[in-house]
């Protein structure tokens, strides 16, 4: 496919800093406001509001993107148990002993995953088991997840391999236990190629390229990149400066944004293109970058240090 590059019409940004004392911390969640100051006279008015109802969790899904609710119910793993709740009372529906939080949600289904490693699927308006397959060594030691996309449903374990199941049937379609996939994602499918991605060493990130239908590793990619989209044959990826992670307080030269594009059937990079050259990179880190369009958002943050801790 003929390489059509596109222009960004604007670049809007955000620098954050804001000195800490004794620690290395993002300045994002350094910065304080007091409630009133000193000279005030009057506080406004604090309205409590009461829960309609509570109940004990597993403390997981913390980080949920989309809470787990679905046909009037609130899905939660409590004591080792994958309760269905009214979300208006609390009131019990159902409950699967040895369940554990919902992975994925849908109109008729809830698939978790067990410590032991099965991945199970059960009726979302009963909890009747309607399938449980082992997918990886019990236990799981690390993390695991599963993601529906496309029809099909994904299997990803941090402690390796990642697999792909019927979601009707939970036949095992296939597996590829070589694929390191600690602190990993998986993106989609883009252009016939499955891609996904995890860490290297915390700081460098490693995409693959897989075939959809087998699994098989059909290319990687290594290096300190963020995934931004997918247009026209590439992937796009936010490379960042490697000057970030340097303990140094010296200053770098370098830019606010570097984009790479990679041919999506290759793995490889075609182009890269700077943004904003800056007088001093170091401690720079992405906070979240977004295509819309062909306008490029993208936010950044600097973090500060005093001496007497380390970065």
């Amino acid at each position: 496919m003929k390489y059509r590059p596109f222009i960004l019409k604007t670049v809007i940004s955000s620098s954050l800093l804001l000195s800490g004392v004794g620690l290395c911390l993002p300045s994002a969640q350094a910065a304080a406001t007091p409630l009133a100051s000193s000279s005030s006279s009057t506080v406004d008015p604090v309205t409590t509001i009461k829960p309609l109802w509570h109940d004990k969790t597993d403390s997981l899904g913390l980080y949920d993107v989309k809470a787990p609710i679905s046909n009037g119910l609130f899905y939660y793993s409590s004591g080792g148990t994958l309760k269905a709740a009214d979300l208006t009372t609390g009131k019990v529906k159902w409950f699967y002993k040895n369940g554990a939080h919902p992975e994925i949600i849908t109109k008729n289904s809830v698939f978790f995953i067990t410590y032991e490693g099965y991945l199970v699927k059960v009726n979302a308006q009963t909890g009747k088991l309607l399938w449980k397959v082992k997918a990886a060594k019990d236990p799981i030691e690390i993390g695991a997840y599963a993601e529906l996309m496309n029809g099909v449903l994904y299997f990803r374990n941090d402690h390796g391999g990642i697999a792909a199941y019927h979601p009707v049937t939970g036949k095992k379609i296939w597996g590829n236990k070589d694929i390191p996939m600690y602190a990993g994602s998986i993106y989609g499918l883009y252009d016939g190629i499955f891609v996904v991605s995890s860490t290297v060493d915390n700081r460098r990130t490693q995409f693959f390229g897989l075939d959809p239908a087998t699994g098989k590793r059909l290319w990687r990619m290594e290096g300190f990149y963020n995934f931004v989209a997918y247009r026209d044959g590439d992937l796009i990826l936010r490379e960042q400066a490697n000057a970030s992670n340097d303990a140094s307080n010296e200053p770098l030269k370098g830019y606010q944004m570097t984009l790479v594009h990679v041919d999506v059937k290759s793995g490889k990079a075609k182009t890269k293109k700077n943004y904003k050259p800056l007088e001093d990179v170091s401690r720079l880190g992405n906070y979240f970058t977004s295509l819309q369009g062909s306008y490029l958002y993208t936010g950044w943050r600097k973090i500060s240090c005093v001496p007497g801790f380390g970065a």
